[in-house]
Parts: C-alpha cells; sequence; structure tokens
C-alpha cells in the first residue's frame, strides 16, 4: 500500500491523495480531506470475500481476546464473492456521514448466494439506510428493498422513526432459512409485499405473504396466504391455511407498546386419512380431528386455551371413540385434561406443569373398569376370542 498525507495546522485539515492498501484480493482507497467539513472518496473492492471473512475473523478474534466477558468461540461468516462499495465520507470527523453505492455478485453467506446485490447507503449517527436496493438469489428469487431505521448518537430504540418497502417474488424459504441459521421442514417459494411506516411502538402499514408450492412436515400446502395491517396502536392479522387434509384461519392482533396480543387458531375438519405423513408411514389412521386456539395476554405473561376434538378415531381395526383434550396455559403454568374411550374402556388424564425451569408435573390417571375381553380381540382377535 501506499499513504500520502499532508496536514494543514491553519484549517486542520488532514489531505489523502493516492492512498491505498492492497491486499491479494482486496482494494482499500482513500482520496479527499478530513475535518470540520469532510470530504473524503472511498473505494474498496474484493474479488474474493472470503480473505475479508478471515481478516473479520482475525479482527473479532483480537477482540475478544482483551474481552473477558466475550464468547471464546469465534466462527467465520462463510462468506464468498465479490464485492464493492464507491462512496464518500462527509460531514465533520464527529459527526461523520457515510454514503455510496454498494454492490456484489455471487456473494455468499452461511450458504446461500446472491447472484446479485446492489443497494444506496446512508449511514449517520442519526439514521441508517439501504435505499433503491435490488438482490436476486442463484434460484431467480428476487426482493427490492428500501429502508431506513433512524438512531440517536448511534443507538437504536423502539421509539426512533422506521420506513420499510419490500417486495419479494418467488423468494426460496430454504435460501432464507440458510440466510437466518434455521433448520425447519419447510419448502417454497415466498412472495411478499410489505410497506411499513412509523416506530416500533406505532407501527402503520399493511402487507401481504404468500408461500408457494409449499411443503411443511411433509404435507403439501396448496394455500398459504398471510396478510396484516399496522393502525399504530396493534398489527392486525390473519391467516388462511389449505391442505389436501383440511383447511384453516388464524387471526392475532399485537400490541407493541404493551407487547399484548390476542390470538384465535381454528382447523375446523382435518382428515386423518388424507395426511401425507400417514400414507408415507403406513400409519392405517382414519377420523376427523377439530383444532382450535384462543389467547391473549403479553409476551411475558401468556395465556392461552386449546381444544383437541376426535368423535372418532380408527387405527387399523381399533376404534377410539370421543377423544377430546384439553390444555390452557396461565399464571405460568399449564393445566390439561384428556377424555378417551377404546372398547368399552373409559380413560381420562389430568395434569398440571409448572413453566418454570424444572417443569414440575402432577398427573393422574382414572379409567372405568375395563372389560379385557373385547380390548384384548381387538388387539389380539385370534387369542380374544378364546376369552
Amino acid at each position: 500500500g501506499a499513504v500520502h498525507l499532508a496536514y494543514h495546522g491553519d484549517s486542520e485539515v488532514v489531505s489523502l491523495e493516492h492512498t491505498y492498501l492492497h491486499t491479494p484480493h482486496t482494494l482499500l482507497a482513500l482520496e479527499g480531506t478530513l475535518g470540520k467539513q469532510c470530504r473524503l472518496g472511498i473505494q474498496v473492492r474484493s474479488d474474493d470475500l472470503r480473505e475479508a471473512d478471515q481478516l473479520a475473523l482475525v479482527v473479532r478474534e483480537s477482540v475478544d481476546a482483551h474481552d473477558h466477558r466475550a464468547l471464546k468461540i469465534t466462527e467465520p461468516m462463510r462468506l464468498g464473492g465479490s464485492a464493492s462499495f464507491n462512496g464518500q465520507l462527509q460531514g465533520s470527523v464527529k459527526e461523520p456521514r457515510l454514503i455510496g453505492q454498494l454492490a456484489g455478485q455471487n456473494v455468499r453467506y452461511r450458504g446461500t448466494t446472491l447472484s446479485m446485490l446492489r443497494t444506496q447507503l446512508d449511514l449517520s449517527s442519526s439514521v441508517i439506510a439501504l435505499r433503491e436496493g435490488r438482490l436476486q438469489t442463484s434460484s431467480q428469487g428476487r426482493v427490492e428493498f428500501d429502508m431506513s431505521v433512524g438512531l440517536k448518537n448511534w443507538s437504536y430504540e423502539r421509539e426512533n422513526p422506521v420506513s420499510l418497502r419490500t417486495v419479494a417474488d418467488r423468494l426460496p424459504v430454504a435460501d432464507v432459512q440458510q440466510a437466518a441459521n434455521l433448520r425447519y421442514p419447510i419448502t417454497g417459494l415466498v412472495s411478499a409485499d410489505l410497506s411499513l411506516r412509523g416506530s416500533q411502538t406505532n407501527p402503520v402499514g399493511q402487507g401481504s405473504v404468500r408461500l408457494l408450492e409449499a411443503r411443511v412436515w411433509e404435507e403439501k400446502v396448496q394455500e398459504f396466504s398471510l396478510q396484516f395491517q399496522g393502525t399504530g396502536s396493534a398489527i392486525h392479522s390473519t391467516l388462511s391455511v389449505r391442505t389436501p387434509a383440511g383447511s384453516g384461519s388464524a387471526k392475532a392482533t399485537f400490541y407493541p407498546k404493551e407487547d399484548g396480543y390476542e390470538a384465535q387458531v381454528d382447523f375446523p375438519s382435518i382428515q386423518l386419512n388424507r395426511l401425507e405423513t400417514v400414507s408415507i408411514h403406513n400409519l392405517q389412521v382414519a377420523g376427523i380431528v377439530k383444532v382450535s386456539a384462543r389467547g391473549r395476554g403479553t409476551l411475558k405473561a401468556p395465556q392461552l386455551e386449546a381444544t383437541v376434538e376426535a368423535p372418532q378415531l380408527q387405527w387399523r381395526q381399533k376404534v377410539l371413540d370421543g377423544l377430546k383434550a384439553r390444555t390452557a396455559v396461565a399464571a405460568q403454568q399449564a393445566t390439561f385434561t384428556v377424555d378417551s374411550s377404546v372398547s368399552s374402556a373409559y380413560i381420562r388424564a389430568r395434569g398440571t406443569v409448572n413453566l418454570n425451569p424444572d417443569y414440575d408435573a402432577t398427573v393422574s390417571v382414572d379409567t372405568r373398569a375395563i372389560d379385557l375381553g373385547p380390548l384384548l380381540a381387538s388387539y389380539l382377535p385370534r387369542q380374544g376370542q378364546r376369552m
């Protein structure tokens, strides 16, 4: 590299000309002035971000070595591809502002590849903004975004202003999960249209999210549609789900200032014999299950009531009549009841579970007098006939 620096004492200005730092894969070039009014041009180019990843890892390890509170395990971000930044440092040394264009090609991050990335960056002590952003995944998923987040002395607070406009088209769920380091058995393509403004405690806007060509836990999902609207004091959302085994819906309202919520979920008729999991594993289960749930409270003190009902279930040649399970969560405690009957046997279970680190539980099971003949006959037909 090379540094050409001049200091002008009368104006307290530092001038940089033809100053650069070069590594095998990265170039940093500086041209301009630093002082009460900065005008410093900055160009950064890397044709292999793996080098930048390793340099960042060395820096983080050095910082962690002097911070006894930091975790000692430091891992690379698994970066790759090429990227560039062409911008300018403005403002003053005490109140700098960095603006410019960030671009990348075949950028890899934790296994996700972006064939194209481009955005305008605006960063200062009062705001961070990414404008006119566009990215495209290696599988042709596309996202356009424009966002800004207000800061206070470089720090974010819940009341700071935010603005977000995002349109996503056929974005693979696998890419999203890899980037977020998640591992759920969900596949498909995400399309979304989001527009928000206000603040975290006072959101205003609307949006929709759709999941296409989806499979969730081996089940085909024909429709997954989420709609939401922010009114300032609350966020109202509705969800519709349709599968070959049945359809369902959910409604929820979240109150950001109080961290409160109201929610309800209804799946009125799930046909077990049409679940692909049942067919794949040859479980030979048939019947209709109804699921409903209601909840309200706060994130710190959640309350929930849920019911699962099945008038009649059949497993192979055995019939289970009147299965009904209820659970309730309140005051950091969960209670549940299960009632069912099979082959003239009646079973009732009751229990409580404290939602503490030890999960202390109390369970009781009651049964009506059981006629073993019919019960064993359903499991061992030949032996049962001789009883």
